[in-house]
């Protein structure tokens, strides 16, 4: 176990000193103002080391590349998921190290549905295939790994059930929400990311790019009917640019 930092007195130079991670920190040459921002180091958050063939530092490249290149969502998508994979692995795991199995325990200590564990995965493993087609490394060492299989999604929202939400909806920009979801059966997540420059009013059709897409392989199209069309019409002369789907205020979901 690694020793604790302590200050200490250097003599030739008549101050206190304390290294922390590596880096030498001057704190005065009073002992009690010493101990004092000494104590105010310790509490700032610190970053772990980790080398640069180490599991964490790719996961970090990934989501670095992700946010320059991809959209909001899909950086925080990615982001968020990466994030509590590391949280469980060692920093100093290196790329050679991993296997199948690091990211299979992990998977089966989340409470989640079958599906959320399939996403989990499929994100560890799209950050090592980015990996290896940068050239950070020769080859993914989880390429082989088999995602968990998404159960079909069987609750379906009926028609009485979908009028008696809108007649319990007080404001019209939920109830536009609410009957644009229900009429394109696009996900939630999908509904609120719909931006002006998304709409292909002459296709009746919403159209994510595929840099947008989380498998990132082809455009996301979610087509309109009349309903959905005249939603999004509307919603498009009053938002012209970014995001259509907004409460109240004008702020966007």
């Amino acid at each position: 176990m690694a020793r604790r930092p302590e200050p200490w007195w250097w003599k030739e130079r008549q101050a206190w000193f304390v290294t922390i991670d590596g880096v030498r920190h001057s704190l005065g040459p009073d002992e009690d103002d010493a101990r004092q921002r000494f104590h105010e180091l310790m509490a700032e958050p610190r970053k772990r080391r980790v080398g640069s063939n180490s599991v964490v530092a790719i996961c970090d490249a990934y989501v670095d590349w992700v946010e320059k290149h991809r959209s909001p969502d899909t950086y925080r998508w990615y982001k968020d998921r990466l994030q509590r994979f590391i949280e469980t692995i060692s920093p100093a795991l290196r790329v050679t190290q991993l296997r199948p199995f690091h990211v299979q325990r992990f998977v089966d200590g989340l409470e989640v549905a079958s599906g959320t564990k399939r996403n989990f995965v499929r994100a560890v493993k799209r950050a090592m295939a980015w990996a290896e087609e940068q050239g950070y490394i020769d080859r993914s060492p989880i390429a082989h790994m088999k995602k968990p299989r998404g159960r079909r999604r069987e609750i379906v929202i009926t028609e009485a059930e979908f009028k008696a939400i809108l007649a319990a909806t007080r404001d019209e920009e939920f109830r536009d929400l609410v009957s644009f979801s229900w009429h394109t059966g696009a996900r939630a997540t999908e509904s609120i990311a719909v931006e002006a420059r998304h709409t292909d009013l002459a296709h009746n059709r919403i159209v994510f790019p595929v840099e947008e897409e989380k498998i990132e392989r082809s455009p996301r199209v979610i087509y309109l009917n009349d309903t959905a069309m005249a939603i999004v019409k509307r919603l498009v002369e009053r938002y012209p640019e970014g995001k259509l789907f907004r409460n109240t205020d004008g702020v966007a979901c």
